[in-house]
């Protein structure tokens, strides 16, 4: 689930190693300004999330 155009990040992103949506924010900015941090409570594996992306998973 790509976050919005208006910036604001999807709560529970789904998690790109195991598939589940029980994931929690841990830092608004990650190794570069355009990505959020993220940490999936089932697989506990940290992963990284592309900020702006449009529906399309494309950049807007």
């Amino acid at each position: 689930m790509p976050a919005r155009k208006d910036g604001h990040l999807p709560e529970h992103p789904e998690c790109p190693h195991c598939g589940s949506e029980d994931t929690e924010l841990v830092s608004a900015f990650g190794t570069v300004v355009a990505n959020a941090q993220y940490r999936c409570e089932a697989c506990s594996t940290p992963f990284e999330f592309m900020k702006w992306l449009d529906e399309d998973g494309k950049e807007t």
